[in-house]
């Protein structure tokens, strides 16, 4: 319902447009243009504050149609006339309809359910409050505790503490008041040997330091006069003879 009236409203606003004006002793005629390309004469009478339009869509549904929005808005007003908003799908009509009359107390009073606008506040309460702590997890486990806490006081027939009364209770407990300054504070972490707690103690995989090693600048070698990253002291064709030699003592 709300979905269609906003529609017309936008309607009315963006796509509807005035081709002629008329007056006629206490009524003023309007041909409004619509984005069908439809044209309706809608009629203000001055003396009821009424308005009407061709189109029938407010004596066929219930609300009010783009092109009476329109003469509403050209005209000023900023509040929908209330005998425009009383639609069929109210309770008072439902009551007309099934019963054949409306109490007195019913003519002029719309029936609200407070039931159906606590349950609405209690939802907005809870999602809202849901989804400005979702990216805090020690206020949801608050929130939760709280919610826990209060389930079970309804269930019991018993009133949740607050957190003045735990408090208070904690201190009759220990028989002593919390102190507004804490002087006693948890020891400081000591680093203990072989912990990874800080990037230097960290192990470093094989891939890293074969990519550290493979970003150093390459270097002439004494021994083999190629560039690469070794030196004469490790130098392959060094160890290849120390190798062989070392094979030909074992034969000797």
């Amino acid at each position: 319902m709300f979905r269609r009236v906003h529609e017309e409203i936008m309607e009315a606003c963006c796509k509807c447009r005035v081709v002629g004006l008329s007056a006629e002793d206490m009524r003023d005629l309007y041909k409004v243009d619509d984005s069908y390309q439809n044209t309706y004469i809608v009629t203000h009478d001055k003396n009821e504050q009424s308005y009407s339009c061709e189109c029938k869509l407010f004596g066929r549904q219930g609300f009010l149609c783009s092109h009476i929005f329109f003469v509403l808005k050209n005209t000023d007003i900023k509040v929908i006339p209330s005998k425009y908003t009383e639609s069929r799908w109210m309770k008072t009509s439902l009551v007309r309809a099934v019963h054949g009359y409306v109490p007195d107390s019913l003519q002029h009073i719309s029936v609200v359910d407070e039931k159906q606008i606590l349950s609405n506040e209690l939802t907005t309460m809870f999602y809202g409050c849901l989804g400005r702590y979702q990216c805090n997890t020690d206020r949801l486990l608050d929130f939760a505790t709280g919610m826990k806490d209060l389930c079970n006081s309804l269930k019991s027939g018993t009133t949740p503490t607050s957190a003045l009364d735990k408090r208070r209770m904690v201190e009759d407990f220990y028989g002593m008041a919390r102190p507004e300054l804490v002087e006693v504070h948890p020891p400081e972490v000591v680093k203990t040997k072989g912990s990874c707690s800080s990037k230097g103690s960290r192990i470093i995989s094989q891939r890293e330091k074969a990519i550290r090693e493979f970003n150093k600048p390459l270097r002439k070698c004494v021994t083999c006069q190629e560039l690469g990253h070794h030196d004469s002291r490790k130098c392959a064709r060094v160890k290849a003879k120390e190798k062989k030699n070392a094979k030909g003592k074992e034969k000797c």
